[in-house]
């Protein structure tokens, strides 16, 4: 991609926007179905933040996907360039569907399991990122060490509410 032509930081702040925009709305759709009030019923460790902290968390992570998207687009080889976008917007709608799927099912240990299934997928996905452009790899490690955290919380969560 030539110099002229590689993605400017209009895009950057326009996927922040749109980073924004899917935290807040699911975030207003998780309190507006009674999701946070069966969050708050579940039996859980001292340790755990509260849900305005989760939802801070949730929302750099997802800003920080959409950073490494944007520097990805600016790597050179077209084909390449393909594949890691496809790759960062995978880890972006795996990281929706999560959420969706844990408060729209109420299922601890369906959390669980698509946390893990996502927790692996996203170490797949860094390396070749990373390969693909160093920054962008770089940028999502400490995405990654958060979703390491939301893993041990619902692996927590699934221990500690076996029926649910």
């Amino acid at each position: 991609m030539e110099e002229e032509h590689r993605p400017g930081v209009l895009r950057l702040i326009i996927y922040l926007i749109i980073a924004s925009a899917l935290t807040g709305s699911l975030a207003g759709w998780v309190n507006a179905s009674g999701a946070r009030m069966w969050t708050s019923q579940l039996v859980h460790p001292d340790w755990v933040p509260g849900f305005s902290v989760q939802i801070l968390a949730w929302a750099i992570l997802i800003h920080l996907n959409m950073v490494s998207l944007w520097l990805v687009e600016r790597s050179q080889s077209p084909r390449v360039r393909l594949f890691g976008q496809l790759l960062v917007l995978t880890v972006i709608a795996t990281q929706i569907l999560r959420i969706v799927a844990f408060f729209a099912t109420e299922n601890v240990q369906l959390g669980f399991v698509l946390s893990l299934a996502i927790w692996v997928f996203n170490l797949f996905a860094i390396g070749l990122v990373g390969k693909i452009s160093r920054p962008a790899g770089f940028v999502l490690w400490p995405a990654f060490v958060m979703l390491s955290g939301g893993l041990i919380i619902n692996f927590e969560l699934m221990r500690l509410n076996p029926l649910l």
